[in-house]
């Protein structure tokens, strides 16, 4: 019976070093989960503040280009009204020149006028 006892405290004791191991197994892959589980949370951290920057930088240039289009277009807009606007000078200029010729012709038939008058 002694033999059987010292049987039976050996195998309880193996039993207990087994549920050990188990439980210090247990206990390392909890902490290694863990881990996985917070480098995991710390990497989408990190992509969501990456990709939120990238869209702000994408939003800056969007509206740097959205400006320089509407200041192009509106550089675009005055070069055409300066074009028309010297157009228009020019028209002006060649009536001018022409109803100058027009006087000069009539001040002319008048001097003639007048001198075949006296």
């Amino acid at each position: 019976e002694a033999e059987v006892r010292q049987q039976l405290d050996r195998l309880m004791l193996y039993r207990d070093g087994q549920r050990q191991t188990e439980v210090s197994r247990e206990r390392q892959a909890e902490r290694c989960a863990e881990a996985w589980r917070q480098q995991t949370e710390g990497l989408a951290e990190e992509w969501a503040r990456q990709r939120h920057a990238a869209e702000e930088a994408r939003a800056s240039v969007l509206a740097r280009l959205a400006a320089a289009l509407r200041a192009q277009s509106a550089e675009a807009a005055q070069l055409e009204a300066l074009r028309e606007a010297l157009h228009n000078e020019e028209r002006l200029a060649q009536e001018r020149l022409r109803e100058e010729a027009d006087l000069r012709r009539q001040l002319a038939m008048r001097s003639g006028q007048a001198a075949a008058c006296r």
